[in-house]
């Protein structure tokens, strides 16, 4: 189409350089975990990173390899109160 650019997956900060935030890479999996219940291994619903992971189940979760996502998440900016509203300073 014309005047229509590809989408391609993330959006370019049309702002100024210093208004906008850099990305960091984070890795996400899902965790086999034993069942509480059933005792059995099973593979965690949701995605989760290492730090996550180790908060929430211990050192027996194991990463899925297979399920590893890679996301390239917003750096915190430092000029910027953590109980700010986007927008606002």
């Amino acid at each position: 189409m014309r005047g229509k650019r590809p989408h391609s997956g993330y959006m370019l900060c049309q702002r100024p350089r210093q208004h906008c935030a850099t990305t960091i890479a984070i890795e996400f999996f899902r965790w086999w975990i034993a069942d509480e219940r059933t005792g059995k291994r099973r593979l965690t619903r949701y995605a989760k990173t290492r730090a996550q992971a180790a908060e929430g189940f211990g050192d027996g979760a194991e990463p899925g390899v297979r399920t590893r996502e890679v996301r390239d998440l917003p750096a915190p900016r430092e000029d910027v109160p953590a109980n700010s509203r986007p927008g606002m300073r």
